[in-house]
């Protein structure tokens, strides 16, 4: 996890938990950057405004009726725990997702394949996280492809997707995501396979967009209706 937003290192779990916990401290520093500029000999300080002043002059509501301290707090320990342990591991070992790197063939000539496997993740939302970045990081790469007519640029294949696209009114961070590159993917040059065990656990808007299906054998009747 690389970059920054609002001067904030989004790589920083301690910063950002300490952002969450008391977030007005944050945007008076972005809205009034002048109060918080070393002043040369002479030059009087301006002085930083309440939050109260804040609101009232940006006609700002109360982030307290919105998110409650006790729902920041929550938040903020969570993120504080992807900064040590076995989860700060997901955020700074092995390969970094980068889809150009994927594509680009260890051997000329040769078609590179790339195996995501996602066992070694324990917790269920580290693995529903890493599917949305993994998701996030394909559909933008995507959008900069210009594909010949016909031309294949990438083969998106998903195993056991059920976690991942249940039916509605269940959404995993990734699904949309995987919807929007399964619905918008052929423009672009990207084919998609999804498999699954348990078609009836899968969103049907999902199996619409697929122009070739797979059927082994059906014993319960909701999966035969399903289809």
């Amino acid at each position: 996890v690389e970059g920054t937003k609002h001067g904030l290192n989004v790589g920083d779990f301690q910063a950002l938990a300490r952002v969450v916990r008391e977030p007005h401290h944050e945007f008076i520093r972005h809205l009034y950057p002048e109060c918080f500029h070393d002043v040369e000999e002479g030059e009087d300080k301006v002085d930083v405004p309440t939050w109260e002043e804040v609101m009232l002059e940006h006609r700002l509501t109360d982030f307290e009726e919105r998110l409650p301290k006790t729902t920041r707090n929550d938040l903020a320990r969570r993120l504080s725990a992807f900064s040590s342990g076995v989860n700060q591991l997901l955020f700074s070992n092995g390969v970094p997702i980068d889809i150009d790197s994927f594509v680009e063939p260890a051997i000329p000539g040769k078609i590179p394949l790339n195996i995501v496997y996602l066992n070694t993740i324990q917790d269920e939302a580290q693995k529903q996280y890493f599917v949305q970045e993994l998701s996030r990081e394909l559909y933008d790469w995507m959008l900069t492809q210009q594909p010949a007519d016909g031309e294949l640029k990438l083969l998106f294949f998903m195993d056991e997707v059920a976690p991942y696209l249940p039916p509605y009114p269940r959404n995993p961070p990734a699904k949309d995501l995987i919807k929007l590159i399964f619905k918008q993917a052929r423009k672009y040059g990207v084919a998609c396979v999804l498999a699954t065990q348990n078609v009836s656990d899968v969103d049907y808007k999902i199996l619409a967009q697929a122009n070739t299906t797979f059927i082994g054998r059906f014993t319960q009747p909701q999966d035969i209706d399903k289809v």
